[in-house]
C-alpha cells in the first residue's frame, strides 16, 4: 500500500513537471531575408511580434540573419507564430531552425512527419532542421519535441 501511495505521488509530479516544462519560455531562432540590412527591420519585429500572444522577447542579429524569439505557447502553437514571422518583411521566405545535435538527416525525416509540416531540410552545418509549416493543421511545440525525441532515441 506505501508503495502505491508513493509511486502514484512520484508519477504525479513527474505529470506536474512535464506540464510546466512544456509551459516553459523557449528560445527559437528563425533563419531570416538576407536583404535585411538595416535598422527598419529590427523595428518592424520588435514592433509587430511582442503583440503576438505568448512572445515574451524579440531579438535579430542581422550579421547572422537569425531572429530570436522568446516564446511561451498557450493560446497559439508554434505554426502561428512561424507564418507570422513569414509575414514580415525580413520573414519572407524565413525558416525555423529547429536543433538537430544528432544526425539532422534522420531528424529533418522523422519532423517531415508531422502534420503541418510542409518541408523540413537538414542543415548539418548549423546543426539544425529548416522547417515551413502549412497554414491547417497548426503544429505545437510538443509535436515536434516527440518527433526529434524519437530520432535521439532509435540513434541511441
Amino acid at each position: 500500500m506505501r508503495n502505491r501511495i508513493l509511486r502514484a505521488a512520484v508519477l504525479a509530479a513527474v505529470s506536474i513537471a512535464a506540464a510546466h516544462a512544456a509551459a516553459a519560455p523557449r528560445t527559437l531562432s528563425f533563419r531570416v531575408n538576407a536583404a535585411c540590412t538595416c535598422a527598419e527591420c529590427s523595428f518592424e519585429a520588435n514592433r509587430v511580434l511582442p503583440r503576438f500572444d505568448g512572445v515574451r522577447k524579440v531579438s535579430l542579429s542581422v550579421k547572422d540573419r537569425r531572429l530570436d524569439v522568446v516564446f511561451e505557447e498557450g493560446k497559439r502553437p508554434l505554426s502561428e507564430l512561424a507564418l507570422q514571422v513569414s509575414k514580415l518583411d525580413m520573414g519572407q521566405g524565413s525558416v525555423l531552425l529547429w536543433p538537430a545535435d544528432e544526425d539532422a538527416d534522420r531528424a529533418a525525416g522523422a519532423l517531415a512527419r508531422v502534420p503541418g509540416v510542409r518541408s523540413a531540410r537538414a542543415d548539418a552545418k548549423a546543426h539544425a532542421v529548416a522547417l515551413t509549416f502549412s497554414r491547417s493543421p497548426a503544429v505545437a511545440l510538443a509535436q515536434l519535441d516527440a518527433a526529434a525525441k524519437g530520432v535521439a532515441h532509435a540513434s541511441s
